[in-house]
Order: structure tokens, then sequence, then C-alpha cells
């Protein structure tokens, strides 16, 4: 069987995840193209499975209207020589996923799409597509409760839905554990995520004064790039906490997660609009690092009782779970091995990855003697 991928070069999280299901498809004698749409002067470079065809289709950078509808006609003119040659379609994000959807349904390809997004945190336009292009699906995947019920409105249009929760790397995550042989002499703070105002660094930063005046040696690290850079930058001047902030820049998965290991606390201050799952998050808990975060439904779908929540883009509450962290150093262990046990049970990547086979399965057509995945 021949399967294709498709995403932006960019979605490193979801490519992430994708690599695991495609090892699975590979080992299993499986055929497996990465169609990858890069927009020109991107900069984006991952290192991608052994056997793996990868395909990228360059586009224009998206500046306005116009060069979208050159970046989607590009796309789909190539897109069209691929299809062709391939049995199973799965596509993620709306943007280029609707397009290759549309394009799929006219052969003999199956489709399934995993919605990683919040319904309401597209605009406008990307809904109407998406709304149009579910009833060319022959499975929609949610990657959580929360998105499945932001979905309400389109349940239905697909020909099957189900949610498949994302998984993480147990094995691999585990091995940068805490070593609780070498403590900070600082305490240390590590804020990992893309820069953009969703993903609420600019609320750690206006809880962080309050945490140095009780602990003023205190240090936090805050991991990623993104177009609310300068602003957060200038408000750490603005607050006078620029010496006790460090703004890492992007890092390279490993890096991140070294970094992290090394935390006394990691803190995921997202606002909610965007967050269809927070793979962070469930990283932080099989990583056994203390975990404070907003209360989204999301997060309290992954961490049930065993992160610390604060009340979302609110500071001053953010702000006092900090200092409360610090004093309660006692229970911490307790709540990081809750954490693990609980990521370890619901959110392995093996289980994941096993849900999708057994999708591929049930939607391949066996009467044509095409053989079963697993």
């Amino acid at each position: 069987m021949r399967f294709c991928f498709v995403d932006r070069d960019s979605a490193h999280s979801i490519w992430s995840l994708i690599d695991k299901i495609a090892q699975s498809l590979i080992e299993n004698d499986h055929k497996v193209i990465y169609c990858i749409l890069r927009e020109e002067g991107s900069t984006h470079t991952r290192s991608y499975p052994d056997g793996v065809e990868i395909k990228y289709i360059e586009v224009p950078r998206k500046k306005n209207i116009l060069f979208l509808l050159i970046a989607i006609i590009r796309f789909t003119r190539i897109f069209k020589k691929i299809v062709s040659c391939i049995d199973v379609l799965h596509t993620n994000f709306a943007y280029p996923g609707v397009f290759a959807k549309y394009i799929a349904s006219k052969h003999n390809v199956k489709v399934i799409t995993t919605h990683h997004e919040i319904y309401s945190s597209m605009n406008f336009y990307w809904r109407i597509m998406v709304r149009l292009t579910q009833k060319m699906t022959d499975a929609g995947v949610y990657i959580s409760d929360q998105v499945c019920e932001s979905f309400k409105p389109l349940h239905n249009l697909p020909r099957r839905e189900i949610t498949i929760k994302n998984g993480v790397d147990i094995s691999y995550l585990s091995t940068f554990w805490p070593d609780s042989s070498v403590s900070n002499d600082k305490y240390r703070v590590v804020c990992p995520g893309r820069l953009v105002p969703e993903k609420g660094q600019q609320y750690l930063l206006d809880a962080w004064p309050a945490v140095l005046l009780k602990y003023p040696t205190a240090q936090l690290y805050i991991i990623g790039s993104g177009t609310n850079k300068a602003y957060l930058q200038d408000r750490a001047k603005a607050l006078g906490i620029i010496a006790n902030t460090h703004f890492t820049g992007w890092l390279p998965k490993e890096d991140t997660l070294k970094l992290m290991s090394t935390a006394d606390t990691c803190v995921i201050p997202s606002d909610g609009t965007q967050e269809g799952f927070g793979l962070v998050v469930a990283e932080v808990m099989a990583m056994k690092v203390p975990l404070v975060c907003s209360d989204i439904p999301v997060f309290r779908e992954i961490a049930q009782d065993t992160a610390i929540f604060f009340t979302k883009c609110n500071s001053i509450a953010l702000s006092k779970e900090l200092i409360n962290t610090i004093n309660i150093e006692n229970n911490v262990k307790n709540r990081t091995d809750a954490a693990f046990t609980r990521v370890n049970t619901c959110f392995d990547e093996k289980i994941m990855v096993n849900n999708y086979l057994e999708l591929y399965n049930n939607l391949l057509d066996k009467n044509e003697g095409r053989r079963e995945l697993i």
C-alpha cells in the first residue's frame, strides 16, 4: 500500500507524530510519501525516517491573499501528479490539507484527516473549506475530547469519526528524567512554546517580578521563536526582569528537552484558544518535571490532578502558584510520579500508532486483495 502524509514543513510537532506512524508502515513493507508544503525562504530543517520518500512543494511565502492564491494553485498543480500513485491520503492542518483532500476525492484514494485544531480557532474562510471537504473524508480523527467537541457542528459529515489521542515516546523522554543528585543553585523555570500571544508567555513575564521579589536569584528560560518575540523581550525590559529572563530562541528538539529536564518547574501558560492537545504537557509529564499550566479543559483532560493549575490569563494567580511550588518541594515527587504513570498509561505513542494502523485496516477494502497493515 502507498500512504501519503501532507502538511507544512513548519508543523514540527505534527511531523514528529507522523514519523512514528510512518516507521510502523515501512516496517510492514508499505510505501510512505511525505508531501511537504514549503514556503520560499523557509529555514526549517529536520531529519526523516529511513525509507520515507520526500516530495517538497515549494510555494511563495504568504505575504497576502494574492500570494496565498498562487501558493494554492502551485500546490494543487503538483499534488495532482502525486495523488495518482497513492492509496491512502492522510492530512492534518486545514492548509494545505483541504486542497489535497479535494484532489484525492477525484481519485480512488482513501482520505483520513486528523484534526489538531479547535474548530473555532480557525478563521472564517478555513472553517468554510473544512466544512466543504468533510464529506470527502473517509475518517475524521480528533486528537482530544476537546477537539471532538469543538467540531460538533460538523459531526456526521465524515464517513467515520474517531478520537485518537496523541502519544509521546515514553522510553526516549524517560532518558531526560531529572538527576536527583544534581540540584540547581538557583530556582529555574522553563517555558517552551511558539512565541505567539495564544501561548501566554506574556502572563508568565508579568508574574515573574512577584517571584523575584521572594526569590531574587530565580531564572526564567523561554524557549521558542515567533512573531511575539520582540514584544516579549521589550516587556521583560520594561518589567526590569531581563537579567533573570533568558530567551533562547528556537532550539533543536533534543536541546529543548535537555533544558526542560533541568527545570525546577515547567510552565505552560496557553490561553486555550488554539490548544487542541498540548503535546508539551504530555512530554513534561513523561520527563517527571513538575508542571504548572493554565486551567483550560484540554490540559485538565491530559494531566488531570498531576499538574498545578492556575486561572488562565491571570499573572497574579500564576505568580502565587509558582511561589507555592517552591514552598512545597517535598510533595513534588509524588506528583511527578503520578504524572508519569498517567502519561505512560494513556499517552504512549505505541497506543496512538496501533490505533491509526487499526483505522487504516478498517478503511481499506480487503475484498480487493489489499494486505492488512497489522
